[in-house]
């Protein structure tokens, strides 16, 4: 019986390592992805900043106007395919990495449902910003990509003019006002989701060690 109960013991210690290491690869991949991402946001908080220090547009090029009213969102998610095959409990209640587990259980259940509200208020909100940009008939929209010589007919100054005076009027800069908000607050989500990463990808290097 002892022998038996130590070769099934061994059996999920090896497992539970298995599954700890790869975590530590999903992980990995998340601060890549999250470290990535977040350089994107500081340029695009940089190019909005830049904008609404602007009071004269007529010798910016339309493409410049149009980037800094862009409305992207990033919908970044926490890779959890590992811990989703992580579903022994005889695996998981090992007592050597218990605290780990526990660690890893509150990154992909409690960081990331509160990952998953500001990426749906990210969207939500950038959704409202388009509306706002796209749909109030005074610009004609370009949202095609090259390839697809979809024409634009409107007039280029007029399409400029207009854009130009939207993006001046107080309500324009306080949409732009509220899209700097925005990314701004998804940098801080991506921000306190990559130290996790980063804290949780070094215990599990120490309880790896310590077998």
């Amino acid at each position: 019986m002892q022998i038996n109960n130590w070769n099934e013991y061994n059996k999920n210690h090896d497992l539970a390592v298995k599954y700890l290491k790869n975590v530590q690869t999903d992980l990995a991949r998340d601060t890549s992805v999250f470290s990535s991402t977040l350089v994107t946001i500081e340029q695009i908080k940089d190019f909005k900043a830049w904008g609404l220090q602007q009071q004269d547009f007529s010798t910016i090029d339309v493409n410049y106007l149009s980037a800094l009213i862009s409305q992207k969102y990033f919908n970044i998610q926490s890779n959890d395919q590992a811990f989703q095959r992580m579903n022994d409990p005889n695996v998981m209640n090992i007592i050597e990495f218990d605290s780990v587990f526990m660690a890893i259980n509150s990154y992909y259940t409690f960081n990331q449902d509160y990952l998953n509200c500001f990426n749906e208020w990210d969207k939500e909100s950038s959704l409202k910003e388009s509306d706002y940009w796209n749909l109030q008939g005074i610009n004609e929209i370009n949202f095609s990509s090259p390839q697809d010589s979809i024409p634009i007919i409107q007039d280029p100054e007029i399409r400029k003019q207009r854009l130009e005076d939207r993006i001046l009027s107080l309500e324009g800069r306080n949409y732009i006002k509220m899209s700097l908000l925005r990314v701004s607050t998804i940098e801080g989500i991506y921000k306190r989701q990559l130290e996790t990463a980063k804290r949780l990808i070094t215990r599990i290097e120490k309880a790896l060690e310590s077998i």
